[in-house]
């Protein structure tokens, strides 16, 4: 029957072949021996993990969570006769507003109006005064 090498003598041989020093190998073993053993090793082992957790705080989410109240706060504050932008492209004039839906006017064909009705949350812009102009009563430039 062959006999297997032993654990010792196999890591010999794979030593030889990298070139690495076995007692090289020992002592830095028995120096993070060492270094495991004291108690403030254990926090400085996280500190990348809690700094990369504090910088993707600053850097993701609390912008994300000032965009969404800035969105809660321009829906909130939507009144009648203000124009806006839907999150499908719709421009138009809010007409009735209620707790989660709004009427919307698109377009008017001579005495009447094309509405739509949308909820609050697909406002995506509130337009300035006047932007609409000529795009709702259909002479617009084309």
């Amino acid at each position: 029957m062959i006999e297997m090498p032993s654990w010792g003598l196999l890591l010999k041989h794979v030593a030889r072949i990298l070139g690495v020093s076995i007692l090289g190998i020992q002592y830095a073993q028995a120096q993070t021996a060492a270094v495991d053993a004291s108690p403030v090793s254990g926090l400085v082992q996280f500190l990348p993990i809690i700094v990369l957790v504090i910088v993707s705080y600053f850097m993701m989410l609390r912008p994300q969570a000032k965009r969404q109240k800035a969105m809660r706060e321009m829906i909130s504050g939507l009144s009648k006769n203000d124009e806006v932008v839907t999150t499908g492209g719709l421009a138009g004039r809010v007409v009735e507003l209620g707790e989660t839906y709004l009427s919307l006017e698109i377009a008017k064909n001579g005495d009447k109006s094309v509405e739509i009705t949308v909820q609050r949350n697909a406002i995506q812009t509130v337009l300035p005064k006047g932007s609409l102009g000529d795009l709702i009563t259909g002479k617009a430039k084309k």
